[in-house]
């Protein structure tokens, strides 16, 4: 009986870690704030910082898992963005935004930023509201 709950403990050692991921992402934290910093800048100008928080934080559990298809798909989505957006990818290249959704720390560092943006966002608005409400 202790024999095999020893074999027990030990098959079970052993297939408790088969499934983890550890990501080691090459991409260095310095190079991903700037990347990260230059996409929200690109989604205040559009005016789309509220539907990417929403998209980012609904998919954020499936992250790593679209990082992995965005490298299965990468020669079909990257030529199709140098023929018919290459302003993007001057924005964000490629595989560096792959290796951004790779890592879970770089996604809620880019969820932190995007509440940054949206915070100062919201102020501003805020204060133009009472400069037009003003007596004068």
């Amino acid at each position: 009986m202790l024999k095999k709950k020893r074999e027990g403990e030990r098959s079970k050692t052993r297939i408790q870690h088969a499934f983890a991921v550890k990501i080691t992402s090459e991409l260095p934290l310095e190079e991903a704030d700037k990347l990260i910093d230059r996409i929200c800048r690109k989604l205040a100008q559009k005016n789309l910082l509220e539907a990417a928080a929403m998209f980012i934080q609904s998919s954020y559990p499936m992250a790593y898992w679209g990082s992995q298809a965005m490298l299965v798909l990468e020669p079909f989505i990257a030529g199709f963005l140098e023929l018919f957006w290459p302003a993007f990818l001057k924005v964000a290249p490629y595989d560096h935004l792959q290796r951004l959704f790779e890592n879970r720390e770089y996604v809620q560092r880019f969820l932190a930023r995007l509440d940054d943006y949206l915070a100062e966002k919201r102020q501003k608005k805020r204060l133009n509201k009472r400069k037009r409400w003003r007596w004068r």
